[in-house]
């Protein structure tokens, strides 16, 4: 199959049925969520069908819905104990089996994983999905249980988000490498150029609308983050360099979206400042387009190398965007081209770069117009093909190479 017939909807004569498993995904509060919710999406729009298997978390929650046309199918919350892991399994495999997909898509190493690879490792061709959340934010090897181990000796693919994540599990394990691939956290264009193009005032007053806690005046100075907070500490670098921002702009605001582990410390810190008009912590949105199109600056202040796709989409969204050097970062951002690159551990450095890019209205369009380029179709449709071209059935035009589905890719 040629790739762009992949990424474009012209493969219907070839359609596939895609299981994606993961145990959180609506609403959608982090970056495992929001790329499944991309890779969902892709797929649906290259002519495929998907579904989505998670976790019904809450006792209200639908067991079934729709979300972009996808079918949302949620087991029932696995209780404490043994008992409980197992019904939520043994539902999870029931409902797969009544599917009867051509492959399945697990995110994680959870019970999950181990699961699917004993029920369908070798009827059902299935990949594994692992993201910095997975392995955790410690820079060494990461210690596999008997059951992670074999779930990864079962699948066909391992796709990891980066070169650090995958170390951390290649290290220990060498014998995986012929079967990883490099693939960070996919932003597909397309979706975004679907879309009609939306002014920062328009996008403002429907936030407002919306979310009155955030309202905010058309001229008034307004930076965002969606960085993770739940294993780096980055976002108090963010916090620390907003109370020098303001010196410079008093009348400037910070939205901090999102949740994890650090929210607490993160709000404890703003108190402790006095901030609490000027930043405002809203939680989770389930749709971060409207929130970037609003923004004149997106700071992605993380101190880990953990892969983030709201960075790359507000880049592809035609932001602003700052960002602290990573693995991830480094790789998309020519800094002062597409995007401003500092150091981590500096929040004087980021304080810099914001009233830098705030001051100037000129610098903030031409790294956002030059970060909306760096992204493309073309390139969408090779990480795309990384989540499903493994399960189509081979076709005289496939796109066979083997040479770029290294780690090192």
């Amino acid at each position: 199959m040629n790739p762009h017939d992949v990424h474009s909807g012209k493969s219907s004569d070839h359609s596939a049925r895609i299981a994606l498993v993961t145990r959180r995904f609506w609403p959608i509060t982090g970056t495992t969520e929001t790329a499944v919710s991309e890779i969902a999406c892709a797929i649906k729009r290259a002519g495929h069908e998907v579904d989505i298997f998670t976790i019904r978390w809450e006792k209200g929650w639908p067991l079934f819905f729709k979300y972009q046309g996808i079918g949302i199918h949620r087991m029932v919350r696995p209780l404490n104990g043994p008992w409980g892991g197992f019904r939520y399994l043994r539902g999870l495999t029931h409902q797969l089996r009544e599917l009867s997909p051509d492959g399945i898509v697990v995110f994680g190493l959870g019970n999950e994983a181990w699961t699917i690879a004993k029920a369908f490792g070798h009827k059902i061709p299935f990949m594994i999905r692992i993201d910095a959340h997975t392995v955790g934010f410690n820079s060494g090897p990461t210690s596999l249980s008997a059951r992670q181990l074999n779930a990864l000796d079962t699948a066909q693919k391992l796709i990891f988000d980066s070169p650090s994540t995958a170390e951390q599990i290649l290290e220990q394990h060498p014998h995986l490498r012929e079967k990883a691939v490099i693939a960070p956290d996919p932003v597909f264009s397309e979706s975004i150029q679907d879309q009609p193009p939306i002014k920062k005032n328009t996008a403002r007053v429907a936030i407002s609308d919306a979310h009155p806690v955030l309202m905010i005046e058309p001229d008034q100075p307004l930076v965002v983050t969606s960085a993770a907070m739940d294993g780096d500490e980055g976002i108090l670098d963010l916090v620390e360099a907003w109370s020098r921002v303001l010196q410079r702009f008093p009348k400037a605001r910070l939205w901090i979206l999102g949740e994890g582990n650090k929210t607490r410390q993160v709000w404890e810190l703003i108190l402790k400042k006095q901030m609490v008009n000027s930043v405002i912590m809203p939680g989770s949105f389930d749709e971060l387009r409207d929130v970037f199109r609003a923004a004149d600056v997106y700071v992605h202040p993380l101190r880990s190398n953990q892969n983030c796709s709201n960075l790359k989409l507000a880049m592809a969204m035609g932001t602003c965007c700052i960002s602290t050097i990573s693995e991830t970062s480094a790789s998309i951002i020519e800094t002062d081209e597409n995007g401003i690159l500092i150091n981590p551990h500096a929040s004087n450095e980021m304080a810099e770069a914001i009233v830098h890019t705030l001051s100037d209205e000129s610098v903030r369009q031409r790294l956002g117009l030059k970060a909306a380029k760096s992204f493309s179709p073309e390139q969408d449709t090779e990480t795309f093909g990384y989540f499903l071209t493994p399960f189509m059935k081979p076709t005289p035009s496939a796109v066979g190479s083997q040479s770029r589905e290294s780690p090192s890719d």
